[in-house]
Formats: structure tokens, sequence, C-alpha cells
């Protein structure tokens, strides 16, 4: 599964980067997810806009329109190679998805846009993008509320350490990703375990 994309050789979360990935040969991309302050879903990690895109800001304090201008370039990374790559919309993953049937994305709902506008105006936000592509999209978080909310899709749970098993079993989760690289599965959870 190409995580973030291609990120070792592209700015992560971009269409560069996932573009990259399926050039490559990836079936699975896994990217991350974040409202603006007019609720509009991007693909993004962080909550500020300084490591991406060199910036002063926060995403959900910022207007769709006002992230036009910016780059998602990782300059620490990347120096000025990637300036002028647009910080991709979920927009722009349906159009990926559609035009490459093969493939599925793991789209991760940050936590930090549900703390700031509730599971239901994400779930509602994302939905109306990806319902399209509902059988091509596994959507995962940590929240436990939002997976329990994301009826019609395939879903997936994060937890921080194996020993958190046990407490997310009740929501089904066709994946379990742990979100340490520590991780290790307990023996007794055997080939089902993913990281």
């Amino acid at each position: 599964m190409a995580h973030r994309g291609y990120a070792l050789h592209y700015p992560e979360n971009t269409g560069a980067a996932i573009h990259a990935a399926l050039t490559a040969g990836a079936k699975y991309f896994e990217c991350d997810v974040q409202l603006t302050a007019d609720r509009v879903p991007i693909l993004f990690h962080d909550q500020a806009l300084d490591r991406v895109c060199g910036v002063p800001g926060r995403i959900h304090e910022v207007q769709f329109a006002e992230l036009a201008p910016l780059s998602a370039y990782e300059p620490g990374r990347f120096g000025e190679r990637f300036r002028g790559e647009p910080i991709a919309s979920l927009e722009d993953i349906g159009c990926i998805l559609k035009c490459n049937p093969e493939v599925a994305g793991f789209i991760e709902i940050k936590t930090e846009s549900i703390e700031q506008f509730g599971v239901e105006s994400v779930f509602d936000r994302v939905d109306a993008v990806l319902s399209r592509y509902a059988r091509q999209v596994v959507l995962i978080s940590y929240s436990r509320e939002f997976i329990r909310h994301a009826r019609g899709y395939a879903i997936g749970a994060i937890i921080d350490r194996w020993e958190d098993l046990a407490a997310i079993r009740s929501l089904h989760p066709g994946y379990v990703f742990c979100g340490s690289m520590a991780c290790h599965p307990p023996a007794s959870y055997g080939a089902k375990a993913r990281s």
C-alpha cells in the first residue's frame, strides 16, 4: 500500500504522489483527509500548513479558496523542486478512482477535523464526494465514533497498540492498522493482523 502516495519521492498526499504510486504498480493507496474552514475535504495530514506548504496557518482556519495559491511541496524535504504542486482535494481522489477502477483508496479521516466539525458533518462532506466510488474506498480513522457512523463503506480502525484490539472488535473493521512503528501483533492474532 502506498502510504500518502509515493511519499518517499514526492510530497505526501498530493496528486503527483498518488499518480506516481499507481504508475509504479500500487493497487492500494492511503491518504489523509482534513476539512478546511468552509468544510471542503482536502488531502492533508497536519493541522498546520508550515511543514507541507512553508507558510503559517492552520487548515481548519482557512477557506478552501485561500489554499489555491499555496503549494504542497514540503520545502524541508524537497526544497523548491515541487513548488507549484497544488493541495489535492478529495474530489481529485474521486477522479483518480474513476479512472482506475482496479485501485482502492484507504482514506484516513483525521481526528482533528472530527473534533473541529463533528462526526456527522465530516462524514456528510466525505460521503458527498466518495459515495459514487464506495466499492473502491475504505474509510479509516482513529475515531471509533466515525467508524461507527461510516455506513455503506468498508471500514478500517487505527489503534496505537495491539493491546487495543479488543476495544475495537465490536466495530467489526475489515482492516486494522497499528499507528506505531513499534507495533507487533500478538501471536494469537496470526495472519489476520495488518500493520
